[in-house]
């Protein structure tokens, strides 16, 4: 394992760093330190590494973690920062070349990964969103051919029962429900026959048609359709004849 120790300025920019690998490091103003940075005589600052952890030994007063150590010793952790008489000071702990290496690959092998996913969606969105689009259609379709189908049959058997039962109503009722039911007869004729050939939009419009009739027949068998008011004789002779 191995850890790096930085001399930063107030911005946390480094201003000197060394990388140290399997032994202590030192930090004092000798010649043979580690880290030589302008730190009083007798004041020095011992860094080194256990199972991953960095501690720190101090000759002198280093501030951390709002604390002060004067010859003492402390836990840093895997980073920390430190001061020693105006000086900043930052340690981290850092991955072998090795572990380094088996990192860098497995983002290049999510990069590549994810470029051909995009390539991928790119290539099969235009191929399979026609035919999921085509496939709702044609579910759709076949919902509305039964709907119409089984609307057709229903409206059929009420005009034959209402024709059937006709023969209490006026004329006019019965020949309006007579009309109706041969042009229902012949739509759904037209329906047989053509059905397969008919766009999602025409069925649609097919089921309003439908509910249309079906309206229509209920009013007729209500009689609200032929609401008439006969006429008095004499209002109507007062109109044609001359007065006196």
């Amino acid at each position: 394992m191995a850890f790096r120790i930085s001399l930063i300025n107030d911005h946390g920019h480094r201003l000197q760093s060394v990388l140290i690998k399997d032994k202590p490091a030192i930090i004092s103003n000798k010649s043979d330190a580690d880290l030589q940075v302008d730190l009083p005589a007798g004041t020095e600052i011992n860094v080194h590494e256990e199972e991953t952890v960095c501690h720190i030994s101090v000759q002198g007063v280093v501030q951390f973690n709002d604390q002060v150590l004067e010859n003492s010793s402390a836990q840093l952790g895997t980073a920390a920062e430190f001061s020693s008489n105006g000086l900043k000071f930052y340690v981290t702990g850092i991955h072998t070349g090795n572990i380094v290496k088996r990192s860098k690959g497995h983002l290049a092998t999510l990069a590549i990964s994810l470029v051909w996913i995009l390539l991928t969606i790119q290539i099969a969105v235009p191929v399979i969103l026609p035919f999921l689009i085509t496939s709702h259609e044609v579910k759709g379709r076949n919902v509305l051919l039964e709907t119409c189908s089984s609307k057709l049959d229903m409206l059929r058997a009420i005009l034959k029962e209402s024709v059937k039962n006709s023969k209490d109503f006026s004329s006019i009722r019965r020949d309006m429900l007579s009309s109706l039911n041969s042009e229902v007869d012949q739509v759904i004729w037209t329906f047989r026959n053509g059905s397969d050939f008919m766009s999602l939009q025409e069925l649609q419009q097919l089921t309003i048609d439908i509910a249309k009739y079906e309206q229509i027949t209920g009013v007729i068998n209500s009689g609200e359709a032929i609401g008439l008011e006969a006429i008095k004789p004499d209002s109507v002779l007062k109109t044609v004849l001359p007065q006196k």
